[in-house]
């Protein structure tokens, strides 16, 4: 435990540290702002959970998983109290099995030394069907949402679809997952920022983009930084090989 914590304050994850302190107290003020008189003060279990979650997968960990199972399934807990049952839905049914699927996936890699596979690029042709499948998806939650009579359904739809292709993409390891998950946080704290007008309740979720935003650029860039160091190991074993067969 004395280990893991002065690897987060290390200067390497110093703002990783600065990230996750500034989060805690954000979610803590917002709440005694707010109250605690609702079921909501659960959710804040999910924000941290959810600051974890994009802090570990920015520093390409597999407990990025573990800690959105978690936040996601307090998430649908909440949302079936609240009757939310779209939010529910998605999470139940698309999220958390996806989640499971990476966390397993990851594991297995690792055991079976093929860690190149937890870090992956997307095929040209495989990011324009992502891209087809968030407009078919984007559409069919923003007319769900229109009939249920949502509140900014056509930024709650492309925000929705963002978010869940973002997931699935990032179970299967793939760097592009960011094209999604970025654009998805900061339409996030527009969503919100405008439903804030009509309940207070939303400043904690103003606070979780802002911080998702940050961190998922952050991501972003870490991941392809990797990407490259791991290129650049795979060609120089690829060469050293090369070298032995020929000897």
């Amino acid at each position: 435990m004395v280990k893991t914590l002065k690897n987060w304050f290390s200067k390497e994850n110093l703002i990783y540290a600065i990230i996750f302190i500034v989060s805690i107290i954000g979610i803590v003020v917002s709440r005694i702002y707010i109250g605690f008189d609702s079921v909501l003060w659960i959710s804040d279990i999910a924000s941290i959970t959810g600051v974890l979650y994009v802090i570990n997968l920015a520093k390409h960990n597999a407990s990025s998983f573990v800690f959105n199972i978690i936040s996601t399934t307090i998430i649908t807990v909440v949302c079936i109290i609240q009757k939310v049952w779209l939010t529910a839905f998605i999470s139940s049914v698309i999220n958390i099995p996806n989640l499971i699927y990476g966390l397993i996936t990851w594991i297995k890699n690792e055991k079976n030394n093929q860690q190149e596979k937890n870090l992956k690029t997307m095929s040209k042709k495989t990011l324009i069907i992502s891209f087809v499948c968030l407009a078919i998806v984007a559409a069919v939650l923003t007319v769900i949402l229109w009939l249920l009579d949502g509140n900014l359904f056509y930024i709650d739809g492309i925000y929705s679809s963002l978010c869940v292709v973002g997931i699935i993409l990032s179970t299967r390891m793939y760097i592009e997952q960011y094209y999604f998950f970025i654009p998805c946080n900061f339409l996030g704290i527009l969503l919100y920022s405008l439903l804030t007008i009509q309940n207070v309740n939303n400043i904690p979720t103003i606070i979780l983009n802002c911080v998702y935003a940050i961190t998922t650029t952050i991501g972003y860039f870490n991941w392809r930084k990797l990407s490259k160091q791991s290129k650049l190991i795979n060609n120089d074993e690829n060469l050293q090989n090369t070298k032995s067969q020929n000897v």
